[in-house]
């Protein structure tokens, strides 16, 4: 079998979806498993995620009534694919929503489509281990809801 380094694409095709009015990204047409709420918060352990280089995001839009809204930024931490999945050759896309609060903390985590709870859990560890800057309306920080989706992928 070959390396698991390349099989995900979940950070690299992952795509941020903003709610309540920002911009809306598109979302993967492959089956999943109705949403589900996410599991309990335990604690994660960050130390062996790797993060991207640079932060995504950070587009600014000039509103009708005259103010700026910059969406959130974030770092993502590169998911890792679950062992036995990969193993079995099991792919799909999680969707996991949550709110980026104003300190720039993740909240709220739902997951609203996964192919399976292994699945999820990794993608809601990287949520939870990302960086995140929050949006702001007229550079005051606002708590904003997002969609994420990660895909998980085998390539030959």
């Amino acid at each position: 079998m070959a390396n698991a380094a390349g099989f995900l694409r979940g950070a690299a095709a992952a795509a941020l979806m903003l709610l309540n009015g920002g911009v809306q990204g598109q979302q993967g047409s492959a089956a999943a498993a109705p949403a589900e709420a996410a599991p309990a918060a335990a604690p994660v352990d960050c130390t062996n995620f790797k993060h991207e280089e640079r932060w995504r995001g950070s587009r600014t839009e000039q509103r009708p009534d005259g103010s700026a809204f910059t969406s959130p930024q974030m770092r993502l931490a590169q998911p890792l694919y679950p062992a036995k999945e990969l193993r079995e050759g099991l792919s799909g896309t999680v969707l996991m929503e949550f709110t980026i609060e104003v300190d720039g903390k993740p909240t709220e985590l739902e997951v609203r489509q996964t192919p399976g709870p292994a699945f999820s859990e990794y993608a809601r560890a990287s949520v939870l281990c990302s960086q995140y800057r929050p949006a702001t309306l007229d550079g005051t920080p606002v708590a904003m809801r997002v969609r994420l989706p990660f895909r998980y992928e085998i390539q030959e």
